[in-house]
């Protein structure tokens, strides 16, 4: 099956090669969506008050198995209702041995047939941002 293209003018505008504003197609789009669910707080939208994910208020509570799997449930929860253009096929939360503060969210998912995932932190430093260190497809 052959999925129509895409488009959008990014969520978060940035300047494309041309000079004008980037169109965003396909992957993109969805990244971008992903991207817009999980750093919209609920209720932040008047209109749509139940659009987006608590995740970020979790961070701040003691990071153990319980806020982890609470976090989880929340990205989980986000993405089936608000994206649902592809399907979740795990989201993995683990505390990050590295830097204190800080999880490492890994989402496994389907899109147009092919299996994509999406690595990125949360962190008690940087609430408002979350950091897309890398995509595998």
């Amino acid at each position: 099956m052959v999925m129509p293209k895409k488009t959008l003018f990014g969520c978060l505008p940035q300047k494309g090669v041309d000079g004008d504003f980037k169109i965003y197609t396909d992957l993109e789009v969805i990244m971008q969506s992903i991207y817009v669910i999980l750093n919209t707080p609920k209720g932040s939208r008047i209109w749509q008050p139940e659009f987006g994910c608590n995740v970020m208020s979790y961070i701040w509570d003691l990071l153990d198995e319980k806020t982890v799997d609470t976090m989880r449930t929340e990205i989980e929860n986000a993405l089936a209702r608000w994206e649902p253009r592809i399907n979740v096929n795990n989201v993995d939360v683990s505390i990050s041995p590295y830097t204190q503060g800080t999880v490492n969210v890994t989402i496994e998912f389907s899109y147009a047939g092919k299996d994509y995932s999406k690595n990125m932190s949360l962190s008690q430093t940087n609430m408002s941002d979350i950091s897309v260190y890398s995509m595998h497809y």
